[in-house]
């Protein structure tokens, strides 16, 4: 799968509500390349985590949200 395409299947998914990675990988996903992707969408102010003082949860059960401009970026159908 494509960075682009990997980056609109988890945009597509946190529209509807914050999710773990391993929500959003699903059963044919790759987990760690998801948790990949949301770090790199992290980095570029996309994406947070919902509950960022959780470190005794795994980055596997970590929630994450779109932040305003994340949820601006995907809905515009445009480059991510």
């Amino acid at each position: 799968m494509t960075e682009t395409a990997e980056y609109g299947r988890i945009g597509a998914r946190l529209a509807s509500g914050a999710a773990s990675a391993r929500q959003i990988a699903g059963e044919r996903g790759d987990p760690r390349e998801t948790i990949r992707a949301l770090r790199r969408l992290h980095k570029r102010g996309m994406v947070e985590r919902e509950d960022p003082d959780a470190v005794y949860l795994t980055p596997l059960s970590w929630r994450w949200t779109l932040t305003p401009e994340g949820a601006a970026a995907f809905a515009g159908g445009g480059p991510v």
